[in-house]
């Protein structure tokens, strides 16, 4: 084949050629450009961690710190639409887990797009600033105890006796100047208003400190002890009863309006609202026969939820008179005796 022919075709007036070539080219670039549109956006900025660092902070070149950057976007005016409403699912990030200690580096931003953005062309996303400064610390592991958040009190009578918390502590994480400075992680508020014992309950943990992870147990439960105020509470001028007095006797005047004093223990509000009434002292007459003095003991009865306190038996002196019945017997023995004499 002679090629000779279609090489003087293309050498041609080739200073002609290459000039339409150029002009056509920038024709190309000018109406591609011109229908190319820009847009800015911000996002968030985030940190791809992993390995033996963490990062304490970014700063630009200002030294300004910063936790977002600016996505200036270049498309065609209907895929700027597209990119505008996909702009929240647009990753910015640094990635610091390849390195291994302690220091500030600069490092670059990079950029996650949707995969629907990635078939757009043209497109051209860029970050403002492309590249920051981080400083890192290393990483620490550190249990720490789980602190109950209770809010509220016990009503008047009761009080709050024990608390405790399954797990008692917890896993936390991150740059090690913060971490050794945590004393405790928090649980959630829980309120003992209207409890009248004690109750358990499920709650969760409140991390108040963003710099640091906690490794949230699946199930936290929380036991709160409430029970009763116990109280010692004197009773005056509690009345006695006499019971079982035989028929040849009765008791004196002066001896038969007797009270005693009776101390109670029990809870402090059943004790406020307890009347003396409902107590009963007793005395048992029944083994009495005849007129004297006698020393006898009384038993008491208390309603139930109070306990006497008293460690010592009382007892009550009595003074007992013969009965008309033993009078009207002996005034018969004497006048029968009278009579056979």
């Amino acid at each position: 084949m002679n090629i000779q022919p279609l090489f003087e075709k293309i050498t041609d007036k080739w200073v002609v050629k290459v000039i339409c070539f150029v002009i056509a080219l920038l024709l190309y670039v000018m109406h591609q450009t011109a229908s190319v549109e820009k847009k800015s956006f911000i996002v968030p900025l985030s940190v791809k961690e992993g390995g033996a660092v963490v990062c304490v902070g970014i700063n630009d070149e200002r030294g300004n710190e910063i936790n977002t950057v600016k996505l200036i976007v270049r498309a065609e005016a209907d895929d700027i639409a597209k990119v505008e409403a996909q702009k929240n699912n647009i990753k910015a990030y640094l990635d610091i887990s390849h390195f291994a200690k302690e220091d500030t580096k600069k490092v670059s931003v990079y950029l996650d797009l949707p995969d629907e953005l990635k078939l757009i062309e043209p497109l051209e996303i860029t970050a403002e600033p492309d590249s920051v400064f981080v400083k890192m610390e290393p990483m620490q592991n550190r249990y720490v105890p789980i602190v109950l958040s209770i809010t509220g009190d016990v009503d008047r009578g009761y009080v709050q006796t024990s608390t405790s918390v399954v797990p008692n502590a917890v896993l936390i994480s991150g740059p090690k100047s913060i971490v050794s400075e945590v004393d405790n992680i928090i649980t959630e508020d829980i309120d003992v208003v209207n409890h009248y014992d004690s109750f358990s309950v499920k709650t969760k943990l409140v991390n108040k400190n963003n710099a640091i992870s906690v490794q949230m147990p699946d199930e936290i439960t929380v036991r709160i002890g409430i029970a009763a105020i116990k109280d010692l509470k004197l009773f005056n001028n509690v009345a006695v009863q006499f019971t079982g007095i035989r028929s040849e006797v009765k008791i004196a005047e002066k001896s038969a309006q007797q009270t005693i004093s009776v101390n109670l223990s029990g809870n402090l509000l059943f004790l406020e609202n307890l009347s003396p009434s409902r107590i009963q002292a007793r005395v048992d007459c029944s083994k009495v026969v005849k007129a004297g003095e006698y020393e006898l003991p009384v038993s008491i009865f208390v309603p139930s939820g109070a306990v006497l306190a008293d460690k010592e038996k009382k007892t009550l002196k009595v003074v007992f008179e013969d009965s008309i019945i033993a009078t009207e017997e002996v005034q018969s023995d004497e006048k029968n005796s009278e009579n056979a004499e």
